[in-house]
C-alpha cells in the first residue's frame, strides 16, 4: 500500500502532464492552490474523495492514479470517462436549476449506479 501512496504524485503530474496542464492551470479547474496541487505531487499530502472526483471529471484517470495501472481497457475507459464528464455536467447543472447541494458522495453513487 505504500507504493501507492510513494508514487501517486509521480502519476498525479504524469497525468497532468499528458491533459497539457500547469499546476497553476489546474489549480484554478479545482479552485484549489497551486500549493495543493504541489503538495500532492511532492506526495506530502494526501487528496481527498472530492478532489479524485473532480480530476476525474476533468478527464484524469483516476484508476491510474489511484492504482498505478489501467484495468480497464483503454477504449472502454475513454467512453466512460465521456459518459462521466456528461453525467457530472448533467448534475450540476441540476445543482444550478434546484438551487441546492447535492453531495459528492451522492453524485459518485448516482454516476456509479448510470454507469453500471
Amino acid at each position: 500500500m505504500d507504493h501507492l501512496l510513494e508514487s501517486f504524485g509521480q502519476r498525479l503530474k504524469s497525468e497532468r502532464v499528458k491533459l497539457s496542464m500547469t499546476q497553476s492551470e489546474l489549480a484554478k479547474e479545482l479552485n484549489i492552490s497551486q500549493m495543493s496541487i504541489s503538495l500532492y505531487e511532492a506526495n506530502k499530502s494526501t487528496p481527498n474523495l472530492k478532489f479524485l472526483y473532480s480530476l476525474y471529471a476533468l478527464g484524469f484517470n483516476v484508476e491510474y492514479l489511484i492504482f498505478g495501472e489501467n484495468g480497464l481497457n483503454q477504449d472502454r475507459n475513454f467512453n466512460l470517462r465521456s459518459h462521466y464528464k456528461k453525467i457530472a455536467t448533467a448534475l450540476d447543472f441540476l445543482e444550478q436549476r434546484l438551487d441546492t447541494n447535492i453531495s459528492t458522495e451522492t453524485k459518485i453513487e448516482l454516476i456509479d449506479f448510470l454507469l453500471n
